[in-house]
């Protein structure tokens, strides 16, 4: 891989990087003002209870995936400082570019990739 296209590809996942820590900052900060009770802000009823719940599990499940692809990302600039990045982790070859501009944290070429979507 060309020295430009790591640059543009570590700039891409350090420009996504900066654009998901500011949203999982915009979600905390929205939700510092919950009590996490249905009690304390409505009426008790079955149906707040329930939708307090679903809301909660919802965005404790977009934080936990937030949390991997924040991990992904930074893995992928480890491996750039590590001079791995852009190498499969499977097989060895290197990751065309390409596939790299749409997955900038993939770890493993379209065949690996395809093996391993396979297996599970």
């Amino acid at each position: 891989m060309k020295k430009e296209q790591l640059h543009a590809l570590k700039d891409m996942i350090l420009a996504k990087r900066e654009s998901l820590e500011q949203s999982m900052t915009r979600e905390r900060d929205s939700n510092d003002g919950d009590t996490n009770d249905s009690y304390e802000r409505h009426a008790f009823h079955m149906a707040d209870a329930g939708t307090d719940t679903m809301n909660r599990e919802q965005q404790y499940f977009f934080a936990a995936r937030e949390g991997v692809s924040m991990k992904a990302l930074d893995d992928a600039l480890e491996r750039i400082e590590a001079g791995d990045y852009g190498m499969c982790e499977w097989c060895g070859e290197d990751i065309p570019f390409e596939r790299l501009e749409a997955v900038p944290d993939a770890k493993l070429c379209v065949p690996c990739a395809s093996q391993n979507e396979r297996r599970r």
